[in-house]
């Protein structure tokens, strides 16, 4: 449901006053004393007055009209909300970044862990920030792939000496600067398929579904088989891009994810523990028992370290709220200052402060009902109500239990944790 101008509001508008027109005339036929003092007529009033009397009026009875069809929508998505409430929230904007480790900022021989939830911040043209917080963890290395190549069936048998090889991916790893690979501790290094969406789709059914076996060696060598095969990353709890919700099974999350964002499940980890070389290149081979239709052109650029995907997601205290009891609802705010750049995505909390304490205002449909049975929240999500606003915003209004609005609510002053976006502000940032 929407309070902003829309074509269906201008629908019902029109309907309003076509039908105050038309009764307008039938009044006139049977009051004419009446209906003369009015100057009613089927087509416009000649007086201006009178037109813009039954225009206004017109206009509140289309707002009306809506808000009553929509009484079910209110009802259904109260309902989603709670069975799913992916669906009823902005889907925030996503992007897989890349991460380039520099060796002459120090010794990387250990790695630069980049925990989950690191924030990082892009400055648009205009000079407004938009936030972003990586999804899951990167651990950097000084390497970079200088070369990928997809070996066919008799180039794998001969190269790793597998007989059942029926093709095998080749990643020349380098080291950067001044690192050895006997001084690289790596257990798993973690890769992005980056190439084109066929070849991407290639790549991962061999990794996923078809890789027989692991070696490695120096480039003139013959490769020593390392324990463990390629493992699919996107999946784990620790990896999820759009936040869990209590009582949704993690499926619908990942469906979401998946059919939102495909490229944040192009990720694996492949195992590189015991691997080592004399020199600064090492051979990598994941060995497959499939071979594509044909060979596919890699690139090395094709398949990329120290990514990890990133969402336009995070944490906001909403300003405060102070109800007056002369309204139903309020729009609730998460940043005065930076209104049509910050998007509520979801509201994760709200306490109410009052001369007595502060308390924690539980939602409406939700499961603490019970304990404080004497105010609640409820929320629902509207177009922007504003022309230069894009997106949405979210009324919330004080109800009790038989869901009627607060009458006494002067004495308290709301906050609200929230998840938000910068709505559009993404969509302005080049590639790359």
């Amino acid at each position: 449901m929407s309070d902003s101008i829309d074509p269906q509001l201008l629908d019902y508008y029109q309907r309003e006053l076509t039908w105050l027109r038309h009764a307008g005339s039938l009044f006139a036929e049977r009051y004419p004393k009446v209906a003369r003092r009015l100057e009613l007529s089927p087509g416009e009033c000649p007086d201006p007055h009178v037109e813009r009397l039954l225009e206004g009026f017109a206009l509140l009875a289309a707002r009306l009209q809506r808000r009553l069809d929509d009484d079910y929508a209110e009802f259904s998505d109260a309902l989603l909300e709670q069975l799913y409430p992916l669906a009823m929230r902005p889907l925030p904007s996503c992007a897989i970044v890349q991460f380039e480790p520099d060796p002459s900022k120090g010794n990387l021989d250990e790695g630069y862990p980049l925990p989950r939830d690191t924030p990082l911040f892009v400055t648009t043209d205009k000079g407004q920030s938009i936030h972003f917080r990586t999804t899951a963890a990167v651990h950097l290395w000084p390497l970079e792939i200088s070369e990928a190549l997809l070996l066919g069936s008799d180039e794998a048998q001969g190269l790793t000496g597998v007989v059942q090889a029926r093709s095998a991916l080749r990643l020349n790893l380098r080291c950067l600067g001044e690192s050895q690979w006997s001084t690289l501790g790596i257990e798993h290094l973690r890769v992005h398929l980056a190439a084109s969406p066929i070849i991407n789709a290639w790549l991962y059914d061999l990794l996923g579904a078809h890789a027989i076996k692991v070696l490695a060696g120096p480039p003139g060598s013959v490769p020593e088989p390392l324990a463990g095969l390629p493992q699919i990353v996107g999946f784990g709890s620790d990896q999820a891009l759009l936040p869990d919700e209590d009582g949704v099974h993690p499926g619908m999350r990942l469906l979401a994810e998946y059919f939102a964002f495909p490229d944040k499940f192009g990720f694996f980890d492949l195992p590189l523990a015991g691997a080592n070389s004399d020199n600064a290149s090492l051979y990598l081979y994941i060995v497959f028992d499939r071979a594509p239709a044909s060979r596919l052109p890699l690139q090395a650029s094709d398949i990329a370290l120290g990514c990890t995907p990133v969402i336009n997601l995070f944490p906001r205290t909403s300003e405060p709220l102070r109800p007056d009891g002369t309204r139903s609802e309020y729009r609730l705010v998460a940043d005065s200052h930076r209104e049509n750049s910050v998007e509520i995505h979801s509201i994760r909390g709200m306490r109410a402060s009052s001369s007595q304490g502060v308390r924690k205002v539980p939602a409406y449909y939700g499961s603490q009902h019970g304990n404080d049975p004497s105010c609640y929240w409820h929320a629902r999500r509207v177009s922007g109500m504003s022309p230069n606003r894009l997106g949405t915003d979210l009324m919330v209004s004080l109800v009790d239990t038989r869901f009627d609005p607060l009458a006494e609510t002067r004495d308290y002053s709301l906050t609200a944790e929230l998840l938000c976006t910068n709505r559009h502000l993404a969509q302005s940032l080049p590639a790359g």
